[in-house]
This record gives structure tokens, sequence and C-alpha cells, in this order.
């Protein structure tokens, strides 16, 4: 979304990286629950992080300008540690 909605290259810079990271940490996951044998299960906390998903995705349904600032508050607010591109 990131992609094509950002206006600044900085931010769709910052965009790439934060979907290598997730990338990342999915197939980490995915391997650990195939040999594990241990999968996720649904449970309040991943509803709730779901529900707050689905209403940061609303309120990025803009593109240019107010997307880059909504798009990096709300990712850095919601990534401990990431670096916004601000």
């Amino acid at each position: 979304m990131a992609l094509q909605q950002a206006k600044s290259a900085r931010v769709k810079q910052f965009a790439e990286h934060m979907m290598t990271d997730h990338s990342a940490a999915e197939a980490t996951l995915t391997h650990l629950d195939s040999t594990t044998g241990i999968a996720p299960e649904e449970n309040a906390v991943t509803a709730q992080l779901k529900a707050g998903s689905e209403g940061i995705m609303g309120e990025l349904k803009t593109s240019g300008a107010e997307f880059d600032r909504t798009y990096t508050t709300r990712r850095s607010a919601s990534t401990p540690g990431a670096r916004s591109p601000g």
C-alpha cells in the first residue's frame, strides 16, 4: 500500500525496509511452526491486534503527503525501534 500511495521517496524506502523486516520475521515464525508443531491460536490479543490493524488501514485511505504523515506516524508508534523516515 505504502509503495503505491506515498509521495516521498524516503517514505517508500521506509516501507520497503518494513516489508523486508516483516517478511523475514514471518519466514522465521513459519519455520518454527513447521519444526515445532506449535501454531499460534486465535485469542483475545490476536483479535485486538486485528481490530487495531483494520482501524489503521482505514486511516491510510489517503495518498500523497497526507498518506506520508499518517503512515510514518502510525508505523513509528506501532513498531518499537522503527526509525521514522522523516
